[in-house]
């Protein structure tokens, strides 16, 4: 069994983001970050998720699983690596989760601002920038970290975290009320327009 360093896991995901953020800055240029820049969203999404492993787990606990996990540390036992799994999986589910309640969040915001036209394009924003924070944290970091934990002989491996296709259908789901949303909105102003 071959160790891998501290923080190869990453390889692959920030192999992804450099092609996302060259695309980006091709097509743009440094003002085509900006939308992707929400503060609301990232301490909803970041805040929510640590709160809900927190709730969860203990501190030490946490701490432990992440930065072991990132380094390639084995465990001390199946159950610590279990444990690992088990702190990192719902690492996962939480993301998503709270990507999902940020986005119903500008979307009841978005709704109850229909009366101010100017404020609809940022609790939109504020709606599709946090399922993708939480679809990239749950993505990117938690499940291939989770897929790090392994046993003390090396040889154990945790299952990969289930629910992959759940996470990706409530990610979906998430934005495309957002979007119904928004044309419900535009829609209702069409129709305050004269013709």
């Amino acid at each position: 069994m071959v160790r891998r360093g501290a923080l190869s896991f990453l390889g692959p995901a920030a192999l992804g983001a450099f092609l996302v953020a060259a695309t980006i800055f091709h097509a743009e240029g440094v003002r085509g970050f900006i939308p992707f820049l929400n503060l609301e969203a990232l301490l909803i999404v970041g805040g929510g998720t640590l709160f809900c492993l927190s709730v969860a787990f203990p501190a030490v606990d946490i701490w432990r699983a992440v930065t072991r996990a990132a380094a390639g540390t084995p465990a001390g036992d199946e159950d610590e690596a279990r444990r690992w799994g088990e702190i990192l999986r719902h690492g996962a589910d939480s993301a998503v989760g709270m990507g999902g309640i940020a986005t119903l969040l500008g979307v009841i915001l978005m709704l109850a601002s229909i009366e101010d036209v100017s404020a609809i394009p940022r609790r939109m924003a504020l709606a599709m920038t946090a399922i993708f924070y939480g679809l990239v944290l749950s993505e990117a970091f938690f499940v291939p970290l989770s897929r790090r934990v392994r046993g003390p002989d090396l040889c154990l491996r945790i299952p990969s975290p289930g629910g992959g296709q759940r996470r990706l259908l409530i990610g979906l789901g998430s934005g495309g009320s957002a979007v119904l949303s928004l044309f419900v909105i535009l829609y209702a102003l069409s129709a305050r327009l004269p013709y």
